[in-house]
Order: structure tokens, then C-alpha cells, then sequence
């Protein structure tokens, strides 16, 4: 058994909601059922129109809960501007950070089990496995040993989605892509940290894709893919493997189509074709 060597950590959790009040409520009780309590869950209301009231209600006059209402911007901003609250105002001494989507939950034990792998070996960032509730739609398989790795070879052994660890002072002066995009394009942040990732064979979240919530889904619905490879370049890292992999991934023969008559289009065409794809969801 590996000996446990390190105090205990302070996890703050970020979790972005938009149009989701009852969905929302399960990945929350995830959390708030968790043995371990050294914690602050910071939700993020990103100028949802429907109501919250009853989460609202669930989350009163809970210390390790921080409720945020704010209109509109995005997930990606959202997470910056709470992380910029974090790094002005919080203790982040042996703290780490992870984002919770609103419509995937955390397994029972989960803080327990990250916090014995961060005390075990230190490290900037942990990846943990996923269990998966959308097979079906989206492939997702484990990592079944421990690993230390670069990004660059993460992606090529990409087994779908992952929960990441982020150790907080190896962060401090890292962002989410907002100026360009208000959603997703989080490689872009990945490649930026200039640490190995711990890879830890364990599961400790079950994530689900839902077609609705998080944001005003695209904030650029009405441009063209030309104009989004130009925004995703304005906004990458000045990093000579990031745009060999950017290349590889663009002259993949879907990708280039994508380019070409643009992703609404592409997706449009495979959902009349019936093929499966994350986007009809």
C-alpha cells in the first residue's frame, strides 16, 4: 500500500448551470453527499430564464456553497471570472480546483478518493477516469494503470471524456478561451500547462450529454467555420506541438469538411443521413 504523505487538500469546484434547475440539482447533491467536506462548491447561474428556486432553497445558508447569478456570458467565462475570484480573495495553499458540469454528477466517495491520490504523489494535474451514461452516443473508455504524461500524448491516446485535477498555484496565470469562445475549445487551456498529467485508473464522476443548458449554446451560430479556425488560432497557445496537432486534426478528412460547408451543415447532413452523432443529442 502507498504510504499517504501530504496534509489534506482544499477542493473548490466550479460548477457553470444555465436553463437546467432540476438537472442541476443532481450533480449538487453529489457533491453536498460526499464524506469528505473540505470544500467550497461555487455555482455559477449563467443567466438562466427558468427557475431556481428550489436549488436555491437546497443550497440556503450552506457554508461550503457559493451561489452566483450573472446574465449571460458563457461557461468559459464564467469559470475565469470565478477563478479570478479564487486568486484574489481565497487561500489557495494546497488547494486544487475542478469543473462539474450540470448535467453529470460525482460518484459516492469521489473527494475521498482524489484527495488520497493527491496526498499519495504530488503533482499540478490529475486525470481521472469517467463512468460513462451515454455510451451509446459518445465512445469513453478507462485508463487501466497510472501513468504520468504530456498533453501531446494524452490526446493521441484519447479515450474520451476525463475528470481533471488542477493544483491551483499551477494555474495562477491560465485562462479559458472566453475572448474568442463562449463555449468549449477547453484544449486550448490543456495546452498551456506546462505540467505532465498524473494519469489515476479510478472513476469518480458519471457524465451524461444533454443537447440543452449550459450557455446560449453557440456564440458564433452565424459565422462561418473559416471565421471560428480563425478565432481558435487567435486564441491558442504559442506552442509548436499544439499546431502539429491543430494540423493533424484539420486535414482529417471530416474536419475539412466541417471547413468547408461549415459544421451545422455537416451535422445537418448526418442526422438526415441517420447517423450518429453528439450534436443530435
Amino acid at each position: 500500500m502507498k504510504e499517504i504523505k501530504n496534509p489534506l487538500p482544499f477542493f473548490y469546484i466550479i460548477l457553470p448551470t444555465f436553463n437546467r434547475p432540476k438537472l442541476v440539482q443532481r450533480a449538487v447533491k453529489s457533491v453536498l453527499s460526499q464524506n469528505y467536506k473540505n470544500y467550497k462548491l461555487i455555482i455559477f447561474n449563467d443567466g438562466s430564464t427558468e427557475d431556481y428556486s428550489t436549488l436555491e432553497a437546497l443550497i440556503q445558508e450552506n457554508p461550503n456553497i457559493e451561489y452566483i447569478k450573472s446574465h449571460n456570458i458563457g461557461v468559459n467565462k464564467s469559470r475565469n471570472l470565478v477563478l479570478d475570484s479564487i486568486f484574489e480573495s481565497k487561500n489557495i495553499d494546497n488547494s486544487y480546483f475542478f469543473t462539474l458540469s450540470d448535467d453529470d454528477y460525482l460518484v459516492e466517495n469521489c473527494l475521498d478518493t482524489i484527495s488520497e491520490e493527491i496526498r499519495i504523489e504530488h503533482s499540478i494535474w490529475y486525470c481521472f477516469n469517467c463512468t460513462s451514461n451515454s455510451q451509446h452516443i459518445f465512445r469513453n473508455s478507462d485508463f487501466a494503470e497510472y501513468d504520468q504524461i504530456k498533453y501531446s500524448s494524452f490526446v493521441k491516446k484519447y479515450k474520451g471524456d476525463k475528470h481533471f485535477v488542477f493544483k491551483l498555484d499551477g494555474v495562477k496565470n491560465i485562462r479559458y478561451p472566453d475572448k474568442h469562445f463562449k463555449n468549449g475549445y477547453e484544449h486550448i487551456f490543456y495546452y498551456k500547462i506546462p505540467s505532465k498529467i498524473r494519469i489515476i485508473p479510478k472513476s469518480v464522476k458519471v457524465i451524461e450529454y444533454y443537447s440543452d443548458g449550459l450557455s446560449l449554446s453557440n456564440l458564433y451560430e452565424n459565422s462561418t467555420s473559416f471565421l471560428i479556425l480563425f478565432k481558435h488560432i487567435l486564441s491558442s497557445p504559442f506552442e509548436i506541438l499544439f499546431y502539429k496537432w491543430y494540423l493533424k486534426k484539420l486535414i482529417k478528412p471530416k474536419n475539412l469538411l466541417k471547413v468547408l460547408i461549415s459544421e451545422k451543415i455537416y451535422y445537418k447532413t448526418k442526422a438526415i443521413l441517420g447517423l450518429k452523432t453528439k450534436k443530435n443529442l
